[in-house]
């Protein structure tokens, strides 16, 4: 499938407004404050929106929105689902208009996490309006960025992932068959969405393990700035501190934020991943420092 990217993801929480404050504050996200329907839309660059945040009774993911790169990629894409078994349920114009785009149309993967496939995102003229001095993300590159979810079954999420989404192999992590990341068709990210292998996992269930998002900013110094900012206003909310990854070497800070979601806030020197002459290697830790969780938070 033609995939450049994540465009965008959707959360219910009962603490959404807490977000309006938050994002802007912590992250330099700005606000779209054009629509009036409760929820809270923000922005990362001139697209409608990166993260939605609407009103709910638990913390859960509500969709993963995947950017495919025209009209025909997308009914590709849904013809794709469609002959391999899934149910997709394309969206009328008013899912398009919530979400910004010209076309959605909707569908569980193996594990029953609702995704989108999207196309045509609408940008603002305007230009992004940032939450406080920042020096822009990397999202006209890798889209959103990444994202990591939970599946109980490896060989089927993994057939999933190569041979109906085409998507391209990275790394298992740090224990075989304990994970698989993944980059998309047109995107160098060293992965783009990622699954952790729980046996306990439930069909369906997007509220006991709420995936985190990574987000790619353009300076290191608008990582430490958000770090410093997490640590003197908002240290309960520090999942894992400051650190470098050894299998994808960035530098990131994880912090969970009032809508139950966690937030991996990163920079990477070089971040893309070539096919060859990439190999596959298993690195004897998480990270080469830092990374530690000092409120016993997990992700």
């Amino acid at each position: 499938m033609d995939i450049y990217g994540i465009a965008y993801m959707g959360y219910e929480s009962p603490n959404a407004k807490q977000m309006l404050d938050y994002g802007p504050e912590v992250f330099a996200f700005g606000v779209n404050e054009s629509r009036d329907d409760g929820s809270v839309y923000l922005t990362m660059d001139d697209c409608d929106h990166r993260i939605a945040i609407h009103p709910g009774e638990q913390d859960r993911l509500a969709y993963v929105g995947l950017e495919m790169k025209d009209k025909w990629a997308w009914e590709t894409g849904i013809e794709t689902l469609r002959s391999a078994g899934f149910t997709v349920t394309v969206g009328d114009a008013e899912l398009e208009a919530r979400r910004g785009v010209y076309g959605v149309a909707q569908f569980q993967d193996p594990a029953g996490w609702p995704h989108e496939l999207v196309y045509g995102q609408t940008y603002s003229t305007g230009g992004w309006r940032k939450g406080r001095p920042h020096e822009g993300f990397q999202s006209d590159v890798y889209g959103l960025g990444h994202t990591v979810l939970t599946a109980g079954d490896t060989a089927r999420i993994e057939a999933y992932c190569r041979d109906v989404m085409g998507y391209r192999w990275y790394i298992q992590g740090l224990r075989k068959g304990g994970g698989s990341f993944w980059r998309f068709n047109n995107n160098n990210l060293s992965h783009n969405v990622a699954y952790g292998i729980n046996p306990s996992h439930q069909y369906g269930d997007t509220s006991t393990s709420i995936p985190h998002m990574g987000i790619y900013c353009n300076k290191l110094d608008d990582v430490g700035v958000a770090w410093d900012i997490v640590q003197e206003r908002y240290p309960e909310r520090i999942v894992m501190t400051l650190g470098r990854h050894m299998q994808d070497p960035v530098i990131s800070f994880y912090s969970r934020t009032p809508a139950g979601f966690t937030i991996e806030y990163i920079w990477g020197e070089e971040l893309d991943v070539p096919d060859s002459p990439y190999v596959e290697r298993r690195a004897d830790k998480l990270s080469l420092w830092g990374h530690h969780a000092p409120n016993g938070m997990s992700l």
